[in-house]
């Protein structure tokens, strides 16, 4: 069975040059993880609740866990999220190929917490970035001549930047490649 490799990439402007990309990549990590905390996700709907059953599980007792769902039970899902690549053009971020954290966050944002299938109601997609998230973003960094900074911010906005259709969840089959 191969295992998920989730990831996000976003296209940027050919304005930001590598430094500018990876600078803006940080900012879009550090917001995707604060947000999701305050247990929020990418369509701004608060995260649907925990399942009782997983209430009622030693991982969550264990835990001490509220019903806020901020999907920090450990901590360790959201500390592995990385930046893997910024470059000009382009940026991606998400868990190395490796990580078992692509287990629990491909779980997490198709609602399948470990069956094999799909359930939108139950999903918490952390994942992706609306275009008025990211103009937000780009207008807080302050990098590029103000003009060109909003232009791109105004684009972001009106989803002529790509970003939710790259979202994806590449499916690894183990191999190199």
């Amino acid at each position: 069975m191969s295992k998920p490799w989730v990831k996000t990439e976003i296209l940027l402007p050919k304005d930001y040059d590598d430094d500018d990309a990876q600078t803006v990549a940080e900012e879009i990590l550090n917001f995707i993880v604060e947000r999701t905390k305050k247990g929020y996700g990418s369509d701004g709907e608060k995260f649907p609740g925990y399942s009782p059953l997983y209430k009622a599980s030693d991982a969550f007792k264990l835990g001490g866990k509220s019903s806020k769902v901020d999907l920090t039970l450990s901590g360790e899902m959201l500390d592995s999220l990385e930046v893997l690549e910024a470059k000009r053009g382009k940026i991606v971020f998400g868990f190395a190929k490796d990580s078992d954290m692509n287990g629990r966050a491909d779980g997490n944002c198709r609602g399948s917490y470990g069956t094999s299938k799909d359930d939108p109601s139950k999903a918490r997609n952390f994942m992706e970035l609306s275009g008025k998230e990211l103009a937000k973003i780009i207008r807080s960094l302050d990098i590029l001549p103000r003009d060109i900074q909003n232009q791109i911010a105004k684009d972001a906005k009106a989803g002529a930047i790509d970003i939710i259709d790259n979202f994806n969840f590449e499916v690894s089959d183990g191999e190199d490649g």
